[in-house]
């Protein structure tokens, strides 16, 4: 799992897959940013929760992006 997902503070300015915003501190999730305010929202929402759903929605660009780069590495 070493790789797949990074902690980065940078004074470089990317955006956000959630809030699509651009800040500077965040986690790198594969090639994916994801800032620290969506995180923490993210980790601390219930699966019942109407934002959930849409969390999972945009996180399956993370999901997938690793089936391709599995699919190329066999």
């Amino acid at each position: 799992m070493k790789g797949m997902l990074a902690s980065k503070q940078t004074n470089q300015l990317q955006e956000c897959l959630i809030c699509k915003k651009e800040k500077e501190n965040g986690i790198h999730l594969l090639e994916y940013f994801i800032c620290e305010s969506c995180e923490s929202a993210l980790v601390s929402s219930d699966t019942s929760d109407g934002e959930y759903r849409e969390y999972l929605d945009k996180l399956k660009k993370v999901r997938d992006s690793l089936f391709q780069n599995k699919r190329r590495i066999h």
